[in-house]
């Protein structure tokens, strides 16, 4: 994925660090500031996200491509194999109207990335880290964060130049 002409923070670390806890915290306070943010959620194992059973998995496996689901309070898309260029072009179509969108659990992906470090050496397994969450004093020049240190939304809205 290549993210172009969006504010892409991506928010990385093990498994059951916390990286959808602060995906939240950082979401709820980006908003309480007035920045508008969206966010995607990475997973690297196939498996469905829409319902088994459902009228529009149905649909789906029927063959439909792209296969919407509307109601009254919500919509989804679904694509049952897209490849990257065109996961791009819709990518940057959906979140055309933020002016951050968080990325959870993307590791491989270019661009920024917030490490989620319980043991300290986390963040050095990862490239483009622009600072480090931590409970532990690291041996970084890093921006080093205790978990949900309100300082962190302040430097990700200095980082990316975002405007209130």
């Amino acid at each position: 994925m290549k993210f172009k002409g969006l504010n892409v923070l991506q928010i990385v670390g093990p498994k059951n660090a916390g990286k959808t806890m602060h995906a939240e915290w950082l979401i709820s306070g980006l908003k309480e500031r007035g920045l508008r943010v969206g966010a995607l959620k990475h997973s690297s194992h196939p498996h469905p996200i829409d319902r088994p059973g459902s009228d529009s998995f149905r649909l789906q496996k029927a063959g439909a491509s792209p296969t919407v689901f509307y109601s009254a309070n919500s919509m989804g898309i679904f694509y049952p194999s897209i490849d990257e260029k065109e996961a791009d072009r819709l990518l940057a179509a959906a979140f055309k109207e933020v002016d951050l969108v968080i990325v959870e659990s993307f590791n491989t992906a270019n661009g920024p990335k917030i490490v989620l470090d319980e043991d300290g050496h986390q963040w050095k397994h990862f490239t483009q880290v622009i600072a480090v969450i931590s409970e532990t004093a690291l041996p970084t020049d890093l921006p080093l964060f205790k978990k949900f240190d309100e300082r962190l939304i302040d430097f990700v809205i200095q980082y990316f130049h975002l405007k209130r």
